[in-house]
């Protein structure tokens, strides 16, 4: 039997509404998870503070004597563009990596920056992971994005590891941060309080690397909220020491530690400094060290401070 050619054309209409309509389905669905994800599940200016069972509480220490490492991890290289990652055993033999340079420098604070908390198609918990290699019982992350779906996502940002308990935190907008859609150049600077160094803070940072204006403005919002309390401060401040914004940092008088030093980036060949332990100007730098390169393109800077 024949077909009429305007049952013929009806059919074809009806099956394009179909797939227009699937489609603009299933473009609405992935738009609310994606927003869902982005503004109600994402911690945003909420840190994560938890602690490591595999980690035994921290025997006791003279405390006159603060050991701070600072490390630009480069989300240890996870990515690939697009896509792409690196497979969750490839990722984990940078975390040991990693967790050996810190057990060589015997830390007892890490800031770090560039890390990756979680990761949809590679599910590895790098802070918590490496606090355990660390040895260091106790953490908190703070995310500068999160990006993706519930289910399918990357959240990366901050994270201070500790060997003494955290009582508070902060996770901070800053100058330029932008929307949670954007993930390249987007901070946030993660604070906590740890009663056992007298209530001291310390603050990871990571600064602008792009806009020179924006890093002094950010810069210039660190001193202003760290104006009323004793800070550490530490990371990767993308500026040099002549540069204005480390110039502010030196110049407000309230930190001590090396302004000057040896470069830290880029690792291999490294002809930057960049990265820097900061602590309170009451207490006396002992030396500072910059470690040899491991996974990051920076490479992680140790200060031993006396109280």
């Amino acid at each position: 039997m024949k077909v009429p050619p305007e049952s013929r054309a009806f059919g074809w209409n009806r099956a394009l509404r179909l797939v227009l309509f699937s489609s603009v389905f299933i473009v609405v669905v992935v738009a609310g998870l994606f927003g869902l994800n982005g503004i109600v599940l994402a911690r945003g200016n909420e840190a994560l503070v938890g602690l490591v069972d595999e980690v035994a509480p921290a025997g006791s220490k003279d405390v006159r004597e603060v050991r701070i490492l600072a490390f630009n991890l480069a989300k240890l290289n996870l990515h690939h563009g697009s896509i792409r990652f690196d497979s969750v055993d490839a990722v984990r033999q940078r975390v040991r990596a990693v967790g050996a340079l810190f057990r060589d420098a015997a830390p007892d604070i890490v800031c770090l920056s560039e890390v990756v908390q979680e990761c949809s198609l590679c599910p590895v918990d790098q802070v918590r992971e490496l606090a355990r290699e660390a040895g260091l019982r106790h953490y908190a992350f703070g995310e500068c994005y999160n990006f993706g779906l519930p289910f399918f996502r990357i959240v990366g940002g901050n994270a201070i590891l500790s060997r003494w308990a955290i009582d508070a935190s902060t996770n901070d907008d800053i100058p330029g941060h932008k929307p949670f859609w954007v993930t390249r150049n987007n901070r946030r600077t993660l604070s906590v309080r740890i009663p056992d160094l007298d209530n001291v803070w310390v603050a990871s940072v990571h600064h602008d690397s792009f806009d020179a204006d924006n890093n002094l403005a950010q810069v210039h919002d660190l001193l202003q909220f760290t104006e009323e309390r004793a800070f550490v401060v530490a990371g990767d401040f993308n500026a040099l020491p002549a540069s204005p914004s480390m110039r502010a940092m030196h110049e407000c008088g309230r930190f001590g530690g090396a302004f000057e030093g040896v470069a830290t980036y880029p690792a291999d060949a490294p002809t930057q400094r960049i990265d820097y332990v900061l602590a309170p100007a009451a207490w006396r730098l002992v030396r500072e060290e910059v470690l040899p390169p491991v996974v990051s393109d920076h490479r992680a800077v140790l200060g031993v401070f006396e109280r």
